[in-house]
């Protein structure tokens, strides 16, 4: 894996394009594992009784974090679709940013809403309690993860394509001579003189 041990601090200045996509593929991996396990997480306390105790605002945090698992899938399955198709566009260095810069945000949400001066519910020793500390951990250690996407989209810029690419089809039946269809070239004029008028 292209991306190094501190979240956040990876440099992707001399990595290829293939090392992105490694570290998207993984990205994706780890999102998905991520996700199915806070649901588990989530549902386990649910039903022993403590999640009812726990702090609303963090309630919050993990319920847009699950919920967040899920767009972070689909927009990095989008990132990974132009890169195996070599046709990166701003739209997917974009998207790639947006998973860094909301990794920032939800890495200092964890600590403000888990950590809030009413910490009432904190109950250590208590295995329903440990549920939901597993939940602020590894849902914070997720968010330090992904704070290299920012990175890696800057990376990403540099391979992107930077006009847009129209394939236009045109079909013609019969014989045609004499007519003034070119392909392939940019800026380009041709002069043509006909001898008889075309019947379109």
């Amino acid at each position: 894996m292209a991306q190094g041990i501190f979240g956040g601090a990876t440099s992707y200045e001399e990595q290829s394009l293939n090392d992105i996509l490694e570290d998207v593929e993984k990205w994706i991996e780890y999102t998905d594992k991520r996700c199915k396990d806070m649901e588990i997480w989530l549902n386990t306390s649910k039903e022993s009784g403590f999640w009812e105790k726990v702090d609303q605002d963090f309630q919050l945090t993990i319920y847009s974090s699950i919920s967040y698992f899920k767009t972070i899938i689909l927009d990095l399955e989008i990132v990974k679709k132009a890169i195996d198709n070599k046709c990166v566009t701003q739209k997917e260095v974009k998207l790639l940013r947006k998973i860094g810069h909301k990794a920032v945000e939800y890495n200092n949400e964890y600590p403000k809403t888990y950590k809030r001066e009413k910490k009432f519910w904190h109950d250590y020793g208590n295995p329903d309690f440990a549920v939901v500390e597993k939940m602020y951990a590894k849902g914070r250690d997720y968010f330090v993860t992904l704070q290299d996407a920012s990175n890696a989209a800057y990376r990403l810029e540099d391979y992107m394509e930077r006009g847009q690419i129209i394939n236009n089809t045109m079909n013609i039946s019969g014989n045609v001579s004499e007519t003034q269809i070119q392909q392939g070239t940019i800026n380009s004029s041709q002069t043509i003189t006909n001898s008889e008028q075309i019947n379109y």
